[in-house]
């Protein structure tokens, strides 16, 4: 819930919870006595278990290891897309459900914060769902869709022109 000299978050993930790698880092703030909220997108997980730590870099230098978490990602996350990209009014979220379910879709601005959230419902087989972003300033987001059901996740950055 704070920090202090806190120079970067660097994200590691690994295959076994053993053996890590760095995929990318995550600007700190420094010093704060109020709760940041940080996020990074892996956008190449490994199919099956993943595992993932955050190296807490220090302006010192020295370095702090977060706890593991395991985060399982099976065959069944392949098969989906969000077009176009860039967008201008709406972008489409594309996938095939095995079930009727619900699904969350979320835009988050740079600043990580949830500007729009609906909820849609999904039928079996392959489907298409719109998100309006005509209101949208210009820019950079992230969108997020959540299958209520089943947890599963998927995000992509996207561009708004």
């Amino acid at each position: 819930a704070s920090e202090q000299n806190t120079t970067r978050f660097e994200v590691q993930r690994s295959n076994n919870g053993i053996n890590f790698s760095r995929i990318g880092e995550v600007i700190a703030s420094g010093n704060s006595t109020e709760e940041k909220i940080y996020q990074f997108i892996d956008n190449n997980p490994f199919i099956g278990l993943n595992y993932y730590r955050l190296n807490l870099i220090n302006n010192d230098g020295s370095t702090e290891f977060s706890n593991v978490i395991a985060l399982e990602r099976n065959d069944k996350d392949k098969g989906y897309s969000f077009f176009p990209n860039p967008v201008q009014n709406e972008v489409f979220y594309q996938f095939s459900a095995e079930t009727d379910e619900k699904i969350k879709i979320e835009i988050v601005d740079v600043l990580g914060r949830i500007i729009s959230t609906k909820i849609l419902t999904a039928t079996p087989g392959v489907n298409t769902l719109r998100t309006d972003m005509s209101s949208l300033i210009p820019g950079s987001y992230l969108i997020r869709a959540t299958h209520v059901n089943s947890g599963m996740l998927h995000s992509a950055k996207i561009v708004k022109k």
